[in-house]
């Protein structure tokens, strides 16, 4: 028989939870292997959330004391002084190193969004990727989508959870049960849609209900329902096991992008309710989750959690992606440090109601929200010039979606019916010509990696050059079944006498797998041969592990080289260039190496003659496009 369920307004072991869930997101966006799991820890915070602000409502509506405008008011005391904070300490920052391409998305989605709780809704239409590195590592405000998802819940929930106690607690379990079980089911099915099942509040209720499942099954029970302490212990453990288990077991990020992605939440939201409903003081796990350094760290929590991506992703922005491990263990401390702090010094005394009253909280909530609305709208549309010029705006640098962008002004569509055709029906196929008043006499082809040598073929040579490609490294193969017309329309051009191959092939080379990659690329280049065409094959540029966009203010400003790497990065394209050489030895095939033109014996560089030549990691901007391929003009004979 049980005797020690917890009925105070106090549960130690649910800020020991809340430790067991903040420690490992911190290690997860610090990019510990270790911790390839650790996302899951924002999801036990849902349930949490869930079950804490039920029982807030049961407990005071018990009492006679729950009242709506009493409820927010505590909720603007606890979330707005710390993120209002955060927001302040950030917006300046992102304005001075923050490249063009991420400055609209970290004021609007990040700044706006988090300021008016709806920047998961905003990373949705920006298709933000939380398990891509290039999204997700770099972006200091990407971690308040989650905020966002817990607050709509806070803004709807009571009115609803009213709604349906007037009736019945037992129908009120019922419903949540319902709804909870029917939106699991849905998140399930609608698993391959990553993005909307990641960021959508509809698809984060389930986890949500589970806490609020959990508060209403133990304000219904009394302290006689379970069956002994050594089932309760038993089952406290089994739970511990399933919010620990997807933490470590989750060992890569392909794996964590997995379908059905809530297969890899359900064990830890199980566990976190199973924690929640049977720890008892008498239990081992209990001790432990009350351990007072863990509920330290579970008070401290939420400010913790609010300040650890800024100080991780500010120091990419600054000092390059691959921070030493010493260094992101230094900025996790430093997070808890922050945390504390502003824990002590912001959350602490704003809760406190006789140095701020209802009408003072909810004033200057009204006054940050507006503040944080216009300082985002103001920095987007006047980032040139507001405050302080923005150093890479003033270096002119622009992103490849803008290189993207900025084609169809310059260059003229293909106007080959066939070509087009193609086009037309099929989406994100991309086809430009560089002078259309003369034959089609070399050809591009390839991924955005054909896409990005473009402009350069189109100024180095009179040629009417073509490029053909689609987007990504799969679709822009040339032996991918789905780009036969393309294919077929330069083995049949009689005009068409040099095709340049332009892909990620290190991407499609994993991918394909070494067999598959040499028989499908020597059977495309053999045929093109046959057909009299010469073939030069590029390989990749080297992909930088550092962010291209901040090389001339880094050196500039700071008098630090910054746009460099180690040239043993480059060890990645040994497996396809094994590949490449064999394709080499057949007439009329070049095969040009990209580190002669990128690296010496030591090192690769972003940067020639002060000349920023990346719009990315991996893709050239229109500097860079120019000048490599005056290279490949000196290197090959088809030039």
């Amino acid at each position: 028989m049980q005797t020690g369920l917890i009925k105070t307004d106090y549960r130690p072991e649910i800020d020991g939870l809340r430790a067991l869930a903040v420690i490992p997101v911190i290690f997860f966006h610090a990019g510990f292997d270790a911790f390839r799991g650790g996302f899951v820890g924002v999801d036990i915070f849902f349930v949490i959330s869930g079950y804490l602000i039920t029982t807030i409502i049961l407990r005071e509506r018990g009492r006679g004391q729950f009242s709506l405008l009493g409820f927010y008011e505590r909720r603007a005391r606890r979330i707005l002084p710390a993120l209002f904070l955060v927001l302040l300490c950030c917006a300046p920052a992102g304005f001075l190193l923050l490249t063009p391409p991420q400055f609209e998305s970290f004021f609007i989605s990040g700044v706006l969004g988090a300021a008016t709780f709806v920047s998961n809704f905003l990373f949705f239409r920006d298709k933000a990727l939380y398990f891509d590195e290039a999204d997700s590592a770099l972006n200091p405000l990407f971690h308040v989508w989650s905020l966002s998802v817990e607050e709509q819940f806070y803004i709807f929930f009571p009115l609803m959870f009213l709604l349906l106690i007037k009736f019945s607690s037992r129908l009120l379990m019922f419903a949540v049960l319902i709804i909870v079980l029917s939106n699991a089911f849905g998140t399930f099915i609608w698993g391959e849609q990553q993005l909307s099942v990641f960021y959508l509040p509809q698809f984060r209720v389930w986890e949500i209900g589970s806490g609020v499942l959990a508060a209403v099954y133990l304000a219904n029970k009394d302290n006689d329902h379970r069956i002994s302490k050594d089932i309760d212990s038993g089952i406290s453990w089994v739970g511990l096991s399933l919010i620990v288990a997807p933490i470590f077991l989750i060992t890569s990020t392909e794996a964590a992008k997995a379908f059905p992605y809530m297969l890899y939440l359900m064990p830890a939201v199980v566990g976190t309710i199973l924690i929640i409903v049977f720890v008892t003081k008498e239990t081992l796990i209990f001790r432990m989750l009350s351990w007072r350094p863990l509920v330290g760290i579970g008070l401290i929590s939420y400010s913790t959690y609010l300040w650890h991506q800024p100080l991780f992703a500010f120091s990419r922005n600054v000092y390059g992606d691959e921070l030493p491990g010493l260094t992101l263990l230094i900025l996790a401390a430093l997070s808890l440090v922050v945390g504390f702090a502003s824990w002590k010094y912001v959350e602490r005394p704003f809760r406190d109601k006789t140095k701020f009253s209802r009408a003072s909280i909810f004033l200057l909530s009204t006054i940050g929200v507006m503040f944080f609305i216009a300082t985002a709208l103001v920095a987007v549309k006047y980032q040139d010039s507001v405050i302080v010029k923005n150093p890479i705006v003033e270096a002119g640098q622009i992103d490849f979606d803008q290189y993207m962008a900025d084609l169809p002004d310059r260059f003229v569509e293909c106007q080959d019916p066939s070509i087009l055709e193609e086009h037309v029906n099929w989406s994100y196929g991309v086809c430009f010509e560089s002078k259309s008043d003369k034959p089609m006499e070399m050809a591009v082809f390839g991924d955005s990696h054909a896409l990005h040598l473009f402009e350069g073929l189109a100024e180095h040579t009179e040629k009417n050059v073509v490029t053909l490609w689609k987007p990504g490294w799969v679709n822009g193969a040339p032996f991918v079944e789905k780009n036969q017309i393309f294919f077929d329309y330069i083995l049949e051009s009689e005009a068409i006498n040099t095709v340049i191959f332009s892909v990620w092939w290190r991407r499609l080379y994993e991918l394909e797998g070494a067999k598959n990659f040499e028989q499908k690329l020597t059977k495309a280049v053999r045929a093109l041969t046959i057909a009299g065409k010469n073939i030069v094959l590029t390989a990749d540029v080297p992909t930088l592990n550092f962010p291209p966009g901040k090389c001339l203010f880094m050196n500039k400003a700071l008098a630090r080289p910054q746009c460099s790497m180690d040239a043993s990065i480059l060890s990645d394209q040994e497996e396809y260039l094994s590949v490449f050489r064999k394709l080499d030895e057949i007439e009329n095939v070049e095969v040009i190496l990209t580190r002669d033109f990128f690296c010496d014996a030591d090192d690769c560089y972003a940067l020639r003659q002060d000349s920023l030549l990346y719009a990315d990691h991996h893709h050239l901007n229109s500097v860079g496009s120019e000048l490599f391929v005056e290279f490949l003009a000196k290197r090959s004979e088809y030039f």
